[in-house]
């Protein structure tokens, strides 16, 4: 019984630490990337939400980005941003991408400096990995659209004519 304890125990703070720490950081990788690809599309304004329920905090960070903190962090992250005219399809793709691009990255990094017995550092890295593939395919589900939904509708469209 005791080995079934001690997995028991293992799988619990696993599961702590995926809620608690890998999450949110990886939320806020993800969100940080549709940010840059933001600024790089020349952005008027960017909004950084992290978690969801009820605005606890914002935080304006120069006089282009705010970050805003939401009650329940552990639960996904929005970015958006806003300027006078409107984004190119081919600056949506780059926006839309950014999140997934530096999800991939993050992952990729931290996969790099993995050791042997390193099961935080790989767990954060799979995690990153896995947001990024999943943000790749095209669905939209409940309301929400992956980013490769928003990918596939600046390249396609949304076979509405007018």
């Amino acid at each position: 019984m005791e080995g079934s304890g001690r997995r028991t125990m293992h799988w619990l703070l696993v599961l702590i630490y995926l809620v608690l720490v890998a999450a949110p950081a990886g939320v806020l990788i993800h969100e940080s990337g549709h940010v840059i690809g933001s600024w790089f599309c020349r952005a008027e304004h960017m909004n950084l939400s992290l978690g969801t329920g009820k605005r606890m905090k914002a935080v304006r960070i120069g006089r282009k980005l705010t970050i805003h903190f939401h009650l329940l962090l552990t639960a996904g992250g929005n970015a958006s941003s806003v300027r006078t005219h409107p984004y190119s399809n081919m600056e949506k793709v780059v926006i839309s991408m950014g999140g997934p691009a530096c999800s991939l990255a993050a992952g990729w990094v931290l996969m790099q400096f993995v050791s042997e017995g390193n099961t935080w550092i790989r767990l954060f890295a799979l995690y990153n990995i896995w947001i990024a593939m999943i943000n790749f395919i095209p669905f939209k589900w409940r309301g929400k659209k992956s980013d490769g939904y928003f990918v596939f509708r600046a390249i396609y469209g949304d076979g509405q004519s007018g």
